[in-house]
């Protein structure tokens, strides 16, 4: 675990946080149909962000598609991440319940992806409906599916990050929070019946202004990485967390610059929106005090 160790701290550093570039082909091709843009842009697009000057002074991490880690090394200065999970698939016939796909050939596929020098991995758990009196089942098969991708990340020397609690639906935030706390519990429950070291795992969690979920969480966890729940919302940052803290961002971050880019034409504006953004987020765990390491 040594290895995973040193690679949590690294991703933990000096308040930086994770970049997530792992939006896959289809999904960032409809974001470029809505920009007017051809697909053939995405090339273009990811040289803009990855090349963006100063990008390591805001960020330690950033995740990619294992599709483009096999096109192209990250950037300097930057540990490498790839998204593990392949979606999400039908649990029930209802399609309202689904369970994360890519367990199936796993371990070969972050065995390359770690020979091609990836230091971290990042699989999503889908926690379902808020207050949906099946949701136990949804947890459960998630939580399991996730417990088995943080193991072979740890044969592996990787550092798993976990996502949890995508796809909550309902207005009622009071159940949703409960939601999001039954799905962490769900987690780190199975990680423990696993065996696994959850000093060597990160949470990643979207919680928004309501952070009570984050009382569940073991105090001996690896760290916890937040993100809001809507784009241009930013977490409540927790007083003295007995974890290290960090945030995590995505189109929070990447649609504003796609926007700039687009509108005018210019790689340097696309990059200054992706960097404004990058630094309001990092004024939350660069205030929060009492994280260990």
């Amino acid at each position: 675990m040594d290895g995973v160790h040193h690679r949590l701290r690294r991703l933990f550093s000096f308040g930086r946080g994770i970049l997530a570039l792992d939006t896959g082909p289809a999904e960032l091709a409809a974001r470029f149909r809505a920009e007017a843009l051809m697909p053939a842009a995405r090339a273009d697009y990811l040289a803009m962000l990855l090349g963006t000057p100063g990008l390591s002074e805001h960020v330690s991490g950033v995740v990619l598609t294992p599709d483009v880690l096999e096109e192209q090394p990250g950037p300097a200065g930057l540990m490498v991440g790839v998204r593990a999970d392949s979606g999400h698939e039908r649990l029930t016939d209802d399609d309202r319940h689904r369970v994360t796909s890519g367990l199936d050939g796993l371990a070969a596929r972050l065995t390359r992806s770690r020979d091609l020098g990836v230091g971290f991995a990042v699989w999503s758990t889908v926690a379902g409906p808020a207050g949906d009196p099946r949701g136990m089942h949804v947890l459960t098969a998630n939580g399991h599916a996730a417990a088995r991708f943080a193991v072979l990340c740890h044969d592996l020397g990787l550092v798993p990050v976990i996502r949890v609690g995508t796809r909550i639906t309902g207005d009622d935030r009071g159940w949703r929070s409960a939601t999001v706390a039954a799905a962490l519990l769900s987690v780190c429950g199975h990680l423990h019946d696993l065996d696994v070291d959850v000093s060597g795992v990160v949470i990643c969690i979207e919680v928004g202004s309501a952070t009570e979920p984050l009382t569940v969480l073991p105090d001996d966890l690896g760290g916890v990485a937040l993100i809001g729940e809507t784009a241009g919302v930013e977490p409540q940052w927790p007083p003295s967390p007995p974890w290290p803290l960090t945030f995590y961002i995505g189109r929070q971050a990447t649609r504003p610059a796609l926007q700039a880019w687009r509108s005018s034409g210019s790689v340097g504006a696309g990059r200054d929106a992706l960097l404004g953004c990058l630094a309001t987020a990092a004024c939350g765990p660069r205030a929060v005090s009492g994280a260990r390491r």
